[in-house]
């Protein structure tokens, strides 16, 4: 494993890792989860995976309504284009009294071993005929359960076990499992007997399974030579009661723990948790450990439901639970049931609507994916992940004796993620000579998205995943090891300099010692990219990263980002009389020498001193200055008895304004050369401060000023210039 080392900076950040594994994350940057890593120890096989499993029953109607051809079509997609390794069924009547019930199911068995005679059949027994019950009340309410307090109670419930598989083998169908049960923590505590489920389960692997062990071991009953099928218990809903149900048997009854061949458990609540799933696997004692009902989105687990579509999510849903359960040991993974009518629903396979033809769900694909593209009975295999990766992202599989490694990973994150495979194993290095890829994701259903070939073995190799997507990786691994190392990368960006907002775009310019493209991608900031062309319209902070992701043979390069401003144009400033007016309507701050004046943030500025003034608009965090304007002013002549009243200021760029020094506002004013020519009239006024709108001659002149009470006064004026 190779580390990364990062280098900060205030408005840049640059992420470089030597040869191999490089990992960075930072609040608020998600891209930055550049790269992780994955080691496949090739050698490490584990407990091997069966394949996949499906109830049929629940809408099996349906699937009969159709015509041959579509029944035919359903059957294909479940039990030929899948590694269906269980066909399950619930029962509930004997084959005698009910032999349509058996008939149809036997039916569906025959279709699905036509195409896949390997196919075996698992029937759940925890639905009893109606003889075998008895009412009881709960609560003010009336429940059928199991009667227990019968004499030879479980005699009789032998006796149907029985019957039931000799009405199967009388239809052609041998049962290789019996699940005994069925979710027994699911608000079944007096359903088996004694208020207690796991005494009631209990009691029927210890007192009824034996039973039925004797009569097929009696010739004289048994002359169909039916052979005793293996038990499965206890199937709960949860992997946490299933734990609980473990350790009942093994602490309190270990005689009916003794009947136990499977070990089931469903994975509705608890499904992620791979702690219970592992500490159930640590106690079976070389029992068989299936997963035995699940479907795709009982539970938003993944905490996605207002991110994607419910049928996507529903297949990352799917791969996070299989690779929870495959990874801790389970050697079958159970769909609920092939299918359902609705337009949409996750708990089926397939949609068979009355009388129309078999769709598959999205969902389909993913299951198809994840279940069937290794072969039945290939081994889950030992791997590493670095930090970064989700457990529940990744399963690898190998069937002993062959070359080829199945690699799934998902990608639980709404961003690209690369990730580096290594395959290495005790005694040698392998390396890898081909790889071909699937993914499904919004829109792709388990489709091919690359096969690459590598007649030097390569050391490693990079994967690319979409944002939330399935990957699965089929890779041939060479036994004479590598002779091709990966490519490295080196990213050069040098820091992007502050750019206006009436420049438009930017071109970004960064290079790659392998000779390849960066990808630019906007961290924050509103802009966007085509290309190597930033295009903005708005000021405002933007953060660019650049990297290349790698792929194959070439591995990630470095990254780097930099935070530059797009400033707001340049304002201006004019100038009237002794107000300062901004080009900018708003965001406005006026300086004096540099420094910020308190409170002076509107469009104009009435200037109360001379000075060196100047105006900054500042957008999102980014700004421009106007040029610096001088500002000056010289009183001109006043008569005494007035000064106290008036000032008159000009400018040195030669505007003249008329100032009350009283704050009683001037109404009307009129301008006169000595000789009583008007010169400027304005009236109707109603402020303190006048500027003159005509320039004025050298010379001697009269103001006559009328104030907002009413007061004349005569003002002489002696202009300079």
């Amino acid at each position: 494993m190779i580390s990364y080392m990062g280098l900060f900076t205030k408005r840049t950040m640059i992420i470089s890792g030597a040869r191999g594994l490089f990992m960075l994350m930072a609040v608020g940057f998600p891209h930055l989860l550049l790269s992780q890593s994955i080691t496949i120890h090739a050698d490490s096989y584990k407990q091997s995976f069966e394949g996949a499993g499906t109830s049929i029953g629940l809408y099996i109607g349906h699937h009969f309504s159709m015509n041959e051809a579509n029944q035919d079509q359903a059957i294909k997609l479940i039990n030929k284009d899948l590694n269906m390794v269980y066909l399950q069924d619930y029962q509930k009547f004997y084959p005698s009294r009910n032999p349509e019930y058996f008939d149809k199911r036997a039916n569906y068995f025959q279709a699905a071993k036509a195409y896949r005679p390997e196919s075996q059949v698992s029937l759940v027994f925890n639905n009893f005929p109606e003889n075998l019950r008895t009412e009881i009340e709960v609560d003010g309410s009336t429940k059928m359960v199991l009667d227990v307090d019968r004499e030879g109670i479980y005699d009789s419930l032998a006796l149907w076990y029985f019957e039931v598989l000799v009405g199967f083998r009388e239809r052609g169908i041998d049962v290789a499992i019996m699940n005994m049960v069925n979710e027994p923590d699911f608000n079944k505590k007096h359903h088996y007997g004694y208020g207690d489920p796991k005494l009631g389960v209990s009691m029927i692997l210890k007192e009824a399974v034996p039973k039925l062990k004797a009569m097929l071991a009696d010739p004289s009953v048994n002359t169909m030579g039916i052979e005793m099928p293996q038990v499965m218990a206890p199937s709960t809903l949860a992997t946490t009661a299933c734990l609980n149900y473990v350790n009942y048997f093994i602490e309190n009854e270990p005689e009916a723990w003794e009947q136990v061949d499977i070990v089931a458990t469903h994975q509705y609540g608890g499904g992620l948790n791979e702690g219970k799933i592992k500490s159930i696997y640590e106690k079976l004692d070389g029992r068989r450990f299936i997963q035995s009902e699940q479907h795709a989105d009982h539970s938003d687990n993944l905490k996605l439901g207002n991110v994607i579509e419910r049928p996507h999510r529903a297949c990352l849903g799917l791969s996070a639970l299989f690779n929870s359960a495959v990874n801790n040991g389970v050697d079958a993974w159970f769909y609920f049931v092939n299918n359902y009518p609705q337009e949409y629903h996750p708990g089926g396979l397939i949609r068979v609507p009355w009388g129309g033809s078999p769709t598959p769900y999205k969902h389909y694909y993913a299951f198809q994916q994840i279940t069937s593209t290794q072969p039945m009975n290939t081994f889950v295999m030992e791997h590493d992940i670095s930090s970064g990766i989700d457990s529940r992202e990744v399963s690898v599989f190998r069937k002993e004796g062959e070359d080829t490694l199945y690699v799934h990973v998902s990608n639980f994150e709404g961003y690209a993620r690369s990730v580096i495979i290594n395959v290495d194993s005790i005694e040698k290095a392998y390396g890898i000579a081909r790889v071909e890829i699937t993914a499904t994701d919004a829109s792709l259903n388990n489709a091919p998205v690359l096969t690459g070939t590598f007649p030097n073995s390569l050391d490693r190799y990079v994967l690319r995943m979409g944002p939330y997507s399935i990957n699965t990786l089929k890779i041939a691994i060479d036994p004479d090891g590598f002779s091709q190392q990966a490519v490295e990368q080196n990213l050069e960006f040098e820091a992007i300099a502050d750019v206006s907002v009436g420049d438009g775009y930017l071109k970004l310019e960064a290079g790659l010692s392998s000779g390849n493209t960066p990808v630019f991608e906007i961290v924050e900031g509103d802009a966007s990219i085509s290309g190597d062309s930033l295009f903005f319209q708005q000021s405002g902070e933007i953060t660019i990263q650049a990297y290349h992701p790698g792929g194959g043979s070439l591995l990630p390069s470095n990254l780097i980002s930099h935070t530059f401003c797009i400033n707001p144009d340049k304002p201006t400033v004019t100038i009237e009389g002794g107000t300062l007016i901004s080009s900018s309507e708003s965001n406005n701050q006026w300086y004096l020498v540099g420094a910020p004046i308190d409170g002076a943030t509107g469009q104009s500025f009435d200037v109360p001193e001379d000075g060196t003034y100047s105006v900054r608009v500042e957008v999102n965090g980014c700004s421009g200055f106007s040029d610096e304007v001088e500002v000056s002013t010289v009183v001109l002549g006043l008569d005494d008895e007035v000064e106290h009243r008036y000032r008159i200021i000009q400018s040195r760029q030669g505007s003249i304004e008329i100032r009350s020094n009283n704050y009683i506002p001037i109404r009307d004013l009129v301008i006169y050369t000595l000789d009583g020519r008007v010169v400027s009239r304005y009236e109707g006024l109603d402020s303190n401060r006048i500027a003159l709108k005509a320039p004025l001659r050298a010379g001697f002149y009269l103001v006559r000023v009328i104030d907002g009470n009413h007061n004349l006064t005569t003002l002489k004026l002696i202009n300079n210039d």
